[in-house]
């Protein structure tokens, strides 16, 4: 399946059954962020270098690029980004 067509189906999962990858590739287009954020750090948070499908940490990554706009309206959640990040340069 190419990018478009998986990201195009990927809006209409419901968000229960999307998997570690599926969350990653929707955040990485800032898609559905203000409920895939919130799930996406809570994954994190027993292992911040979680690989999903591509590269250890690639959730991580994707989270750190999210647009500062959405951080500056969540600074909760930016700080629970910033320790993950700690973290995961800790792991390595």
């Amino acid at each position: 399946m190419k990018l478009q067509e998986r990201l195009t189906a990927l809006r209409e999962v419901p968000t229960a059954t999307l998997t570690p990858a599926d969350i990653r590739l929707l955040v990485s287009q800032q898609t559905r962020l203000e409920e895939l954020v919130p799930l996406a750090l809570g994954l994190l948070a027993a292992n911040p270098l979680l690989e999903t499908e591509v590269y250890p940490g690639d959730l991580l990554g994707a989270l750190a690029n999210v647009d500062l706009d959405y951080w500056g309206a969540h600074p909760d959640q930016q700080q629970r980004l910033f320790a993950l990040r700690t973290r995961a340069k800790a792991m390595k």
